[in-house]
């Protein structure tokens, strides 16, 4: 059985073909919102590079109410920017 990647996934919904396959592409936004929902941060931008949809879905405020950054050391400089950069595109 060929395995088929999550973009090719992604891709093949975009384009209208649906695989005989269930995969993530059948869920709802709101599902796969709720699931995005308990990735850390670094796997949330890792999920940003699967397809269109799961960027939309991870650029989503709801995932970003909460945002816990104490396991990584990170420069106030970055956060400030990052948080204006961010307000910026809203």
């Amino acid at each position: 059985m060929e395995m088929m990647s999550a973009a090719a996934r992604c891709s093949a919904e975009t384009s209208g073909g649906l695989s005989a396959t269930p995969s993530l592409s059948w869920l709802p936004d709101s599902v796969l919102l709720e699931v995005l929902s308990f990735l850390s941060v670094r796997d949330l931008i890792r999920s940003c590079r699967v397809c269109k949809r799961w960027k939309r879905l991870v650029l989503d405020k709801s995932l970003w109410r909460y945002v816990d950054l104490t396991p990584y050391k990170v420069r106030y400089s970055f956060i400030s920017s990052f948080i204006i950069r961010f307000y910026r595109d809203l």
